[in-house]
């Protein structure tokens, strides 16, 4: 008969024995690119099943959590454990002073002050506040 309990040697800490990463995304990727295998081709010789990714878009305006079900040259099959709608969060992040907006872009761009057209006048700030000083500044 075979033994259905738990062995000691199948049970670890889960940092052990899986990674997790975050893959952030530009603003034209939708959720149906990042399910897609090839999408994750360039990076498919860094993980191996069990794995977590958790992408988010630069724009926040959703966030997935995925689980790597399978890993070949060619792609990643990914599943979705779950997906978060962040709309509000692009309105709650963005602010207008003096006719420029400052506006979250993601972690590379970061915060930057845009003008009325959309036009990103400087980008890179820490943090909310000294993109709004610039604003001051900039009037």
């Amino acid at each position: 008969m075979t033994d259905k309990r738990l062995l000691a040697n199948r049970f670890s800490l889960a940092e052990m024995r899986r990674q997790q990463f975050l893959a952030t995304v530009p603003d034209h990727v939708t959720i149906d690119d990042v399910l897609v295998p090839e999408f994750w081709v360039h990076v498919a010789a860094k993980v191996r099943p069990y794995d977590e990714i958790i992408v988010g878009r630069d724009d926040c305006t959703w966030r997935l959590s995925l689980v790597v079900a399978d890993v070949w040259s060619g792609g990643v099959k990914v599943v979705e454990l779950s997906r978060v709608e962040l709309v509000g969060a692009l309105e709650k992040s963005t602010e207008e002073a003096n006719g420029l907006r400052v506006q979250w872009r993601g972690p590379n761009a970061r915060w930057s002050v845009m003008d009325a057209a959309g036009q990103v006048l400087h980008s890179g700030f820490a943090n909310k506040d000294d993109a709004l000083a610039a604003t001051i500044n900039a009037a």
